[in-house]
């Protein structure tokens, strides 16, 4: 009879230790993939910008187009990196003023 006691307070303690070590594991894969979708929604967000960027007949159209076309992208609802309430700031070194757009939802 000793002997099953043991035992169950041996299960226990692996639970206890065993629970909560995969409960971090699991949590560090979903967060792994959230920053893997960020991070390829801010990849498409730059190569649209470029491509908007690109196609501009002057370096201030480009400006205007690539900020708009960047933020477009990160917008998107069909991407769902990010939450439908971002705030993108757009500068670059040349501007006074950064173009600054918002979505509430």
């Amino acid at each position: 009879m000793r002997h099953a006691n043991r035992e169950q307070g041996s299960a226990t303690i692996e639970a206890v230790i065993g629970v909560p070590a995969f409960l971090l594991f699991v949590l560090l894969i979903i967060a792994a993939g959230r920053i893997a979708l960020a991070r390829q929604a801010v990849e498409a967000s730059a190569a649209e910008a470029a491509r908007s960027a690109s196609i501009s007949r002057t370096q201030h159209q480009a400006k205007t187009d690539g900020a708009s076309g960047a933020f477009a992208t990160l917008v998107n609802p069909t991407t769902a990196a990010l939450p439908p309430s971002v705030s993108a700031r757009l500068r670059s070194r040349t501007d006074r003023f950064p173009i600054v757009s918002r979505m509430r939802s």
